[in-house]
């Protein structure tokens, strides 16, 4: 009788735990399918005409990484393309950190935009599409879940550049809340954090604490909150072995799906950017030696007696051989004794040994060697690269623009060893391989806007002058502050204007687009066409970055040369292909279709007056467009002997709106041409 019992109440006990696994289950699948409760997409449908379907990498996906953390300066580019593909296309996917994301740079001074135009040079037989799959501050367990999902693109090749966020990065080894450092406890956290429940829970408590909740945090504070991570913390093990076996899994699944896979070694400031200071661990009477050598050293740099502080500095290693900060300064005194190749060493020692490391050491980057060789794929050795193009003391401010991101050159430079290896795979022969531009011609050719490079410089020298960059790079940031006003003073006003507004947020959100029109509205229309031609470039497929960007810079080269060339023309008409599929996303109004499109005739010279007559009875595109329409329409309408019906158009929008000034000049102009 007693064992029947406990046989019932063993077998009640399993049946509740059934029938709460399947409660469980049942509401999960419920919340992911009916309301829509999944983690974001990678891929999500814009429009769809006929046969063509317009999608495009959804910007939200980056947040599967950064579940329940609020963060400011997450960033993921919405690359928008075109399905089905052109049977030619060659499609490659750019993954990894911040770096690939482009940042501090416009996304179309990225390294994935440079590959793409250098790679569409050197094949003009096929058609070339490379997607910018960066992700702020995620480590390579995220980049191998990224690639995983990436296989829906059906891509050709997959480059990864990834190593500097392995032990601070999302998912890295040091960031205890996601997961603890092995790989199958980030697994296990990541795939709870998928689950909808997960999302139903932090959305109540994050409407329960909305009206107490602070700001997103500094994505820098976020990332350095496991503190010092000393050159014998475990951690920094942990970081190599997850690597490797991160790179494995993804070069395992580019073999499943028939894909080609690149790995890149990562370049870093070497030379320029200081090690965190932090004293050694010595007693008092140690330490004290200690500071009064480095004090000693510090002060014979500062008098220019090197060999002196060189002296210094080495004796203060031999007391604390862990010091990152003294192997840096021992840099430098060596440097500044000519002493290239030793002051390298000295530098890479300090970045191996920075107690807080930002920078991914020459371990991790040995890691992806050796893992490139034991999975036979192909390897740009980007920290070669960088140290050739370098002077010999190591990589610095030339080709970084901080720690561990490319300046506009040092993007070139990364595109270009990408590119090389590309076009040597897929054409077969890597004597064929080198892209044959200058980088000043890259450059140009995506646009590099003095404008944008101050706001770099503006960007930069605000990150090296606050914690816990600012100590030991307090004479870089001063320097860009000079170089920045340097820069501030060859500036027209309506640049410096637009500058000051897109700073207060003000106007258009992309810098290019909001001094473009500045220029276009002081009649600067020849620097107005740079601008609105790099606008045109950051954003495609969207109405003010590519619409509104391409027609002001057709109509700023109209004014210039009195019409357009066959080039140009054939840019208006690519951008009606666009328009065409873009017009049926959600949320653009036919108003603003007819507007773009019958403005795009009027540049071509064909009869877009019907269209603009017809966009006027959109009340948005009446406010923001006004300007534009009235004047085409005050040109063509009288042309057709129609010049009542254009004035009663100026008098009634320019009355609407408030703008009776510009109403009275219209008016003026067609009494004139009457």
């Amino acid at each position: 009788m007693l064992q029947v019992q406990g046989i019932g109440r063993w077998g009640g006990v399993a049946a509740a735990l059934a029938l709460g696994f399947f409660l469980v289950i049942g509401l999960e699948l419920c919340l992911r399918f009916v309301f829509d409760f999944r983690a974001p997409r990678l891929v999500v449908e814009l429009a769809r005409v006929e046969e063509k379907f317009l999608y495009a990498i959804n910007p939200e996906y980056a947040r599967r990484f950064f579940s329940g953390v609020s963060v400011a300066g997450m960033r993921m580019t919405p690359h928008p393309f075109v399905e089905p593909r052109p049977a030619d296309a060659l499609r490659v996917i750019l993954v990894g950190g911040s770096t690939v994301q482009g940042y501090p740079h416009p996304r179309r001074l990225s390294v994935s935009s440079y590959v793409q135009t250098m790679l569409a040079e050197a094949m003009p037989g096929r058609s070339v599409e490379v997607f910018n799959m960066g992700i702020t501050a995620i480590s390579s367990f995220a980049v191998a879940r990224a690639v995983e999902d990436a296989m829906e693109l059906e891509p050709d090749v997959v480059v990864v550049y990834s190593g500097h966020n392995e032990i601070y990065g999302v998912y890295g080894s040091a960031s205890l809340s996601q997961g603890g450092s092995s790989i199958w406890m980030k697994e296990l956290h990541y795939g709870l954090m998928q689950w909808g429940l997960t999302s139903l829970v932090r959305q109540a408590l994050s409407l329960l604490n909305a009206e107490g909740s602070s700001p997103p945090t500094s994505l820098l504070r976020v990332m350095s909150a496991a503190g010092n991570v000393e050159a014998d913390d475990t951690r920094r093990n942990a970081a190599e072995e997850n690597i490797r076996a991160n790179l494995s899994a993804l070069a395992q699944t580019c073999k499943e799906n028939g894909v080609q896979l690149v790995l890149c070694t990562v370049a870093s400031n070497e030379r320029g950017f200081a090690p965190t200071y932090a004293e050694p661990p010595m007693d008092g009477e140690a330490l004290s030696v200690w500071l009064a050598l480095t004090a000693g050293g510090v002060e014979a740099y500062a008098a220019g007696r090197f060999a002196a502080a060189l002296e210094a500095f080495d004796d203060a290693l031999q007391q604390a051989p862990y010091s990152a900060w003294a192997h840096f300064n021992r840099g430098r005194c060596l440097e500044a004794l000519g002493r290239g190749q030793q002051a390298r060493r000295a530098y890479r020692a300090a970045r191996d040994m920075d107690p807080t490391p930002w920078r991914a050491s020459s371990a991790l980057n040995e890691a992806i060697r050796t893992t490139a060789r034991a999975r036979d794929v192909v390897l740009v050795d980007s920290e070669v690269l960088f140290a050739e193009r370098s002077p010999a003391a190591g990589v610095g401010w030339e080709l970084m623009a901080d720690h561990v991101h490319p300046t506009s050159r040092g993007q070139v430079l990364l595109a270009r060893g990408v590119a090389e290896a590309l076009v040597g795979m897929v054409a077969g022969d890597a004597a064929s391989a080198a892209v044959g531009r200058a980088d000043s011609v890259y450059r140009t050719l995506q646009g590099d806007l003095p404008l944008e490079q101050l706001a770099v410089l503006h960007d930069m020298h605000i990150l090296l002058s606050e914690e816990p960059m600012s100590l030991g790079n307090e004479r870089h940031a001063g320097e860009l502050a000079e170089r920045a006003d340097a820069l501030w003073g060859t500036l027209s006003p309506a640049e410096q204007s637009a500058y000051q507004r897109w700073r207060q947020g003000k106007g258009p959100a992309i810098l290019a687009l909001n001094a473009a029109d500045q220029l276009f509205a002081n009649r600067d229309v020849e620097r107005a066409a740079q601008y609105y031609r790099a606008a045109s470039l950051e954003e495609p497929f969207t109405p003010w970055g590519d619409m509104w960007a391409t027609l002001r810079w057709g109509r700023s080269r109209q004014a210039l040369s009195g019409g357009l060339s066959e080039s140009e023309r054939l840019a208006i008409r690519a951008m009606q292909e666009r328009l065409s599929l873009l017009a049926h996303s959600a949320g653009f109004s036919p108003g603003l279709a007819a507007f773009f499109a019958g403005y795009a005739h009027y540049l071509l010279g064909e009869d877009g007056v019907e269209l603009l007559e017809k966009s006027l009875e959109d009340a948005q595109v009446r406010r923001l467009f006004f300007y534009d329409l009235l004047a085409i329409l005050c040109e063509k309408l009288p042309e057709q002997g129609r010049a009542a019906d254009a004035e009663r158009h100026v008098r009634a929008v320019t009355g609407e709106l408030g703008q009776a000034e510009y109403g009275r000049f219209l008016l003026a102009q067609l009494a004139v041409h009457r």
